[in-house]
């Protein structure tokens, strides 16, 4: 039990590390306390779903669809390209970014291709005692991610860097991260 606790909780670090800097993003466009939880629900569903995909996987019901993860890539993509388009037109209203529940689900499952590369054959060495083991190691540290997301965009001199380039840094951010997934599903 504690092989599976470790190699759960370093299966969790290695593939959700680089989700901190898109939940820093999100957590940076969030007005209000309704706008932070839907931040944390869509991080919680979008990792919920890349489990139980990479459970489904591992038990063999799913392999056709492991090729095709990379099409995923297309939602970060056109969402980084819709804030291109947008940014000019929020600025004249004043607007801040909207938070979505489904967009944070979305850019949080088409990012996991390392998540079931990494949970599958995990997963098939794994029995029912270890898989759970694995579900609460993971919506405990989802938890922590997010709580430490959010404490590193409130960091004033962070808030600050990130409000200034946020019109910049989201478009490049979720466009470079589509075309990562895209490209990396076609090309290897």
């Amino acid at each position: 039990m504690i092989t599976a606790l470790v190699s759960s909780m370093l299966a969790f670090i290695s593939t959700n590390i680089d989700d901190i800097f898109i939940l820093m993003l999100f957590f940076s466009v969030s007005a209000s306390d309704y706008d932070r939880m839907k931040v944390v629900l869509g991080q919680y569903f979008g990792l919920g779903l890349l489990f139980v995909f990479s459970l489904l996987i591992s038990a063999g019901l799913a392999v056709v669809f492991s090729s095709y993860v990379w099409i995923l890539g297309f939602v970060p993509l056109v969402l980084g390209i819709k804030a291109w388009l947008c940014r000019n037109d929020e600025e004249a209203e004043g607007k801040e970014g909207k938070i979505s529940l489904l967009n944070v689900m979305a850019v949080t499952v088409s990012g996991g291709a390392d998540n079931v590369g990494i949970y599958i054959p995990l997963f098939s060495s794994y029995g029912k005692a270890e898989i759970l083991t694995a579900a609460i190691v993971f919506i405990l540290m989802t938890g922590l991610l997010c709580f430490g997301a959010y404490m590193l965009a409130s960091i004033p001199v962070l808030k600050e860097k990130i409000a200034r380039y946020r019109k910049v840094l989201v478009p490049f951010v979720f466009t470079a991260l589509g075309l990562f997934i895209i490209s990396d599903g076609i090309f290897f």
